[in-house]
Parts: C-alpha cells; structure tokens; sequence
C-alpha cells in the first residue's frame, strides 16, 4: 500500500486540512514564547532582588563595665569667708595711713589717723558748755533755797494775820518758778554731757582701726585726702579675715539644683594653675533664685582651703560637682539606646507583624524587592527608669536586647539586663554599603 496515499485518506477520514494544521502550529508557538517570556521574567526579578539586596556595615564596641560618675559643671569666683569693708564716720582730712596692701592686721590696729584739730576744738567747747551748765545749776538751786525760805516766812506771818493773802501767792509762785529753772539747769547738764560724750568719741574715730584679725586687701585712701562723712560712708579700706579658708561661689542652673545637697564632693580649676586641681565640697546653697537673661539660678557654696596661698580672691574658677557614683556597673554611649536597625532585622514581634503588613502579598510579594527602612531616632529621650533596647549581632544579623536605664550621666548610660555580659559587643550605628 502507497503510505502517502494512506496518510492522506487519514486526514480526510480525521477532517484535518492543512489550514487547520498551520493554526494548530501557530498557537503552539505563542504558548512556548508566553512561557518563556514569564520565566526570563521571573529569572530577572529573581537575579535583580538578589543583585540589589542591599549589604549594611555595621559600627560596634564592646560593652563598657566601669564606675559611672555624675557630675555637674558651674564657673563662680573666689571670695573669703569674711570680708569687711572699713570706712570712717567723721570727716576731716587723713593725716596719716599706716598700712598698705596685703599687710597683716590685728583686730584694733590702727590703719589711718585723722586731722584732730577741729575735733579736739570741739570737746573742749563742748566740756566748757558742761561747766556752765553745772554752774547754773547751783544758781538754780541757790534761788530755789532762798525762795523757799521767802515762802516759809510768808506762810508764817500769814498764820499771824500779818501776811496778805496775794503777797503769800506771790510767794509760792516764786518758789515754784525756783524749782522749774533748777530743773532746766539740771536738763542743761545732762545735754552738755552728752555733747560732750559725742565729741569726745567722734575725736576717737579719728583712729580708723581694724575690726578683725586679717589681711589688707585694697587701701582706697592716701595721707591728705579729705573724707566727707555724710549720707553714706566713705570706704577707706577693704580686709580680709582669713585668705587660707575660703569659698568659691557658683551658680546652679535651675534643671540641674535637684541633684545638689550639701557634703557632695568637687574639683576646680583656675587659669592662674593650669593642669592643677584644687579639691573642694558643696557646704550650702542659696534658695534665694538670681535671675538673668530669662535664665534662673542658684548660688551655691563651695568650701576651699588655701593653706598655701595660691589662690587669691576673685579668681575665677570651673567645678565640677560630683552628684552621684556607681561602682563597676554595665554602661553604654547613648547613641547605643538611639540606635535600630531596619524592620526586617528586628527580632520584635510586633515590630515583624507590622512589616509583614506593608508587604505585597502572595507571590508576588515574594518576587517585589524590599525596600529596608531605617528606625534610627537621633531624638529619642532617654530618662532613668526607663525600658529601652541595644543591639548586636547574633548570627550576623542585628538581635534586639531589652534594658533598664539607670544612672545617666549625659554621655553614658547605666544598663542591666540578664543578656549582658562583658564579651558582649553592641551595635552603635550602621550605613549602606551596597
């Protein structure tokens, strides 16, 4: 049998022409091409997902275990412990000093001597104007005796009918006007006296003395100056009580005053010593606020010794406070609190759940890249109490270890968790590499 003939009669006993057989090989063709087209498709996604997967560099250190000291910084200026201002109560013209600066006073010393001329003048007027008084004072009496004896003669020839009744008024009249001067005369003596009193101790606060046991710190006055003493006092001299206890004062700004009580410890500086530290401790603070700028503070003490005399009065000095200390605890630089990875590094359950919610679904999301979004918050605060996170690498992908804040010191943070351990290394930022 002709197999071309068989073929033939098959076809047409099937129904197959050959346009039906060109159709049938058309859309085969498409079928393979769409195929193809949707796995180079996938390849693609596939080779680009994988190619831009991004790879992150990571900034680490050790976890730090050491004594975490809080201090408080405040600029003041040193002062003594008692300063006196010594000024003159009379006026007149100096005529004699007799210290200069920095010298050692005793407590009565005498520092400058008045002119006395018209200061003596004025005690001897004023013990003459005493004698007078007192010597009218016996007149007084004089005339009140013999009034009285004038009165008792009238009484008596009055008894006998012989007296009239006016002249004896006139008598007693005359007896009581003797005891009235008598009185002003002795009123006189007690005024005489206590001009007298008062001049003779304005002629003594010509000495200009010392009032304590100290040192010379500014003399204001030369010999032959006139000082005038009216409504307030002329300062001549300023002393010091003791230049080897003294006190720097500072001022507290208002946010950090909760932290100060007294006995707590201190270092300062001056630039007169540089590289020197001078020990200190907190002995009082001022309620009374200063006020400057729109900026409150409080002034606080500081006890200084001075045994050796380096530091003189008004020098300008930088504290450091120490507020509080913990020995040999587990700290970490804040930027280790502020720091967090992307959301698909965190190994927080409800921060994967939120991620897995903003992803494609299915298989396509499978296939769509992903986006890392960083967490970073260089803001966040960070409060003692609180429970925050650090992290590390635990298989090369950042692990989430949560912690309690402790003591804070502004650029460390006490930490403690169960997790900590000294071989521990946390995670301080990280950057795109890739």
């Amino acid at each position: 049998m002709d197999l071309n003939i068989s073929q033939e009669n098959i076809k047409k006993t099937l129904g197959i022409s050959n346009e039906s057989k060109s159709l049938l090989s058309s859309t085969k063709s498409r079928i393979y091409i769409s195929i193809l087209f949707l796995v180079a498709l996938f390849v693609f996604i596939f080779l680009f997902n994988l190619l831009n997967s991004p790879s992150y560099e990571y900034t680490r250190q050790p976890i730090i275990r050491d004594d975490l000291i809080v201090n408080i910084n405040a600029t003041g200026n040193i002062r003594p412990l008692n300063q006196v201002d010594v000024g003159v109560e009379v006026s007149g013209l100096i005529k004699e000093v007799l210290v200069d600066f920095n010298d050692i006073v005793k407590e009565g010393t005498v520092l400058a001597i008045l002119d006395t001329d018209q200061l003596e003048a004025r005690v001897k007027q004023s013990e003459a104007e005493l004698a007078s008084s007192k010597a009218r004072v016996k007149e007084a009496q004089a005339n009140k005796t013999e009034a009285n004896n004038n009165l008792q003669r009238a009484l008596t020839l009055f008894n006998k009918e012989n007296f009239s009744e006016k002249s004896l008024d006139n008598a007693k009249s005359s007896f009581s006007r003797a005891e009235a001067a008598l009185e002003i005369a002795q009123s006189q003596v007690t005024i005489s006296e206590a001009n007298l009193y008062a001049n003779q101790t304005n002629l003594s606060k010509a000495k200009i003395t010392a009032p304590i046991n100290g040192i010379v710190l500014e003399r204001l006055v030369e010999t032959g100056q006139t000082v005038a003493s009216s409504f307030q006092t002329p300062i001549l001299f300023k002393l010091a009580e003791d230049l080897t206890v003294m006190e720097l004062s500072v001022d507290i700004d208002e946010a950090d005053i909760g932290q100060i009580s007294i006995g707590q410890k201190a270092i300062f500086t001056v630039d007169a010593y540089p590289g020197k530290i001078f020990p200190s401790s907190l002995k009082s603070v001022r309620f009374s606020p200063k006020e400057e700028n729109g900026v409150i503070t409080y002034e606080a003490l500081l006890e200084v010794t001075n045994s050796d005399l380096l530091l003189r009065p008004g020098m300008t000095a930088r504290a450091t406070i120490t507020t509080a200390e913990k020995k040999d605890i587990f700290m970490v630089p804040y930027s280790a609190l502020r720091f967090s990875p992307p959301l698909e590094f965190t190994n927080d359950e409800s921060e994967t759940k939120r991620q897995s919610n903003t992803k494609a679904p299915g298989f396509i999301g499978m296939l769509m890249p992903r986006f890392s979004r960083n967490n970073n918050n260089e803001t966040i605060s960070i409060k003692t109490g609180e429970t925050l996170s650090i992290w590390t690498l635990k298989d090369n992908e950042p692990y989430k270890i949560p912690v309690k804040v402790g003591l804070l010191n502004g650029q460390f943070a006490e930490i403690s968790s169960n997790e900590l351990s000294l071989n521990l290394e946390i995670i301080l930022g990280m950057k795109v590499i890739k």
